[in-house]
C-alpha cells in the first residue's frame, strides 16, 4: 500500500432495500465533460427468507483531462471495469455467512510512481507507462446480529489477487 491501507464493508441488500421490499436495484450514467468520460453501473438486490443477494457492475471510458490552462493532464485517463457480488444467509438465531467477490481491471497510461507524475528527463526511463491493473478479491465472513453477554463473534478470510502489467512506453517522456 502505497499511501496506506483501507479497509471497508461492502453494502448488503438489507442495506438498500426499503422497509417491506424484497428486491430492488438501479442503474446510472454519468458523463464527464473535462475528460469527456462516459460511465455506466447498475446494481439489483433482493432479500428474502433470511438470504440476500447482491450484484454490482460498473464501466468508464475516457480521455485524459485537462486543467485549468487548458493543457492535458497525462495518464488521467479512465478504462475501468469493476464487478461485485454478495451472498449472505442470517439464521433465525442471528448467526450470519456472508462471501462476496470482486473484479477490478484498470488500463491506461500511468506513472511510474503513484504519488509522483513528473517528467522524465534525457538520460532517464521514461516516468510513464501503459498499466494493466487487475484485482480479484474473495471474502467470507461469519458473524452473529444477536449478540448476548461475552459472545459476540466475528470471523473473516480474505483472499486477495493482484497483477500489474506494465511494460514501458518506448521513447515516452510525457
Amino acid at each position: 500500500a502505497l499511501g496506506g491501507s483501507i479497509r471497508y464493508t461492502t453494502k448488503d441488500a438489507t442495506d438498500l432495500l426499503r422497509p417491506g421490499q424484497t428486491m430492488g436495484g438501479f442503474g446510472k450514467l454519468t458523463y464527464d465533460t473535462s475528460a469527456h468520460t462516459f460511465a455506466k453501473s447498475g446494481a439489483a438486490y433482493a432479500a428474502m427468507g433470511g438470504f440476500e443477494v447482491l450484484g454490482y457492475a460498473l464501466q468508464a471510458d475516457g480521455d485524459a483531462y485537462e486543467d485549468g490552462r487548458g493543457n492535458t493532464v497525462v495518464a488521467t485517463d479512465v478504462d475501468l471495469l469493476n464487478f461485485l457480488g454478495k451472498i449472505a444467509y442470517e439464521a433465525p438465531s442471528g448467526d450470519r455467512v456472508a462471501f462476496s467477490g470482486e473484479y477490478v481491471n484498470d488500463q491506461g497510461i500511468r506513472p511510474f510512481r503513484a504519488n509522483l507524475a513528473v517528467s522524465a528527463v534525457p538520460g532517464n526511463p521514461a516516468a510513464y507507462s501503459f498499466n494493466e491493473a487487475e484485482r480479484q478479491t474473495y471474502t467470507f465472513k461469519y458473524n452473529t446480529t444477536k449478540p448476548g453477554g461475552l459472545y459476540d463473534p466475528e470471523v473473516s478470510l480474505y483472499y486477495n489477487k493482484t497483477s500489474l502489467d506494465r511494460p514501458p512506453l518506448a521513447g515516452c517522456t510525457a
